[in-house]
C-alpha cells in the first residue's frame, strides 16, 4: 500500500466514528494526491490500476462457461463497440 501507512492501520481507522480516526485515512489520501499530483507518476499509477488483476481472464472464462450452461448468454465480448445487440450498422445521419 503505502510506507507510511500500513493496510491494518486503513482497516482499523475506516470502522472508526470520524471524531475517533487516527488520521490514517488522511495520510493515504495525502499520499494518493501527491502521487496523483505528479504527471509520470500519477499516468503511470491510474494505468496500473486499469489492467486486469492475475486470474481475470480465467475468471472471466469460468464465469462465460457458468452463463452458458444456465442458458444466459450475457455480455457478448464479441459485440462490444457495436449498437444494440451486436448491430453495426450506423444511423443514417452519420453515414456520408
Amino acid at each position: 500500500m503505502c510506507r507510511n501507512v500500513p493496510a491494518k492501520a486503513l482497516a482499523e481507522d475506516a470502522k472508526l466514528a470520524l471524531m475517533d480516526k487516527k488520521g490514517a485515512e488522511k495520510k493515504y489520501g495525502e499520499f494518493r494526491a501527491k502521487v496523483l499530483g505528479d504527471p509520470a507518476k500519477g499516468t503511470r499509477l491510474v494505468h496500473a490500476m486499469l489492467l486486469p488483476r492475475k486470474g481475470a481472464a480465467a475468471k472471466l472464462n469460468e464465469l462465460e462457461k457458468e452463463r452458458r450452461a444456465a442458458g444466459d448468454a450475457g455480455c457478448d465480448r464479441r459485440a462490444a463497440g457495436r449498437g444494440v445487440g451486436g448491430d453495426d450498422r450506423r444511423p443514417a445521419l452519420l453515414e456520408r
